[in-house]
């Protein structure tokens, strides 16, 4: 789903021009709020696409600082923008253990 939606959104800082018809892309450090949350307009959906890359288990304090902070950041950003969808498109996966990775997914 990420690569599909990506295309259609910003794939990259500095490619903006490429957002799809409709789409509006807002820059910021995305473990910090305050860098773009004045500037996220009034909207029907946001889509959080932060992650860290190639999810396991001893990747937690990353997980932590990046997926967690990113999304705690993005979700209070949105609601302070009055966004009314909120999909949190998330890397993490359960392969049939509780690992500390897998529910930090979910915090």
């Amino acid at each position: 789903m990420g690569k599909a939606l990506v295309k259609e959104l910003v794939a990259r800082p500095g490619s903006e021009g490429k957002v799809a018809a409709g789409a509006e892309a807002v820059s910021g450090n995305a473990l910090e709020a305050e860098s773009f949350t004045e500037r996220i307009p009034p909207a029907d959906t946001f889509v959080h696409l932060v992650g860290t890359s190639h999810p396991a288990p001893w990747k937690e304090r990353e997980f932590r600082a990046v997926d967690l902070a990113s999304l705690r950041a993005s979700a209070g950003a949105a609601a302070s923008a009055g966004v009314s969808h909120f999909f949190y498109v998330s890397v993490a996966h359960l392969a049939g253990d509780e690992s500390l990775y897998s529910r930090a997914d979910r915090m």
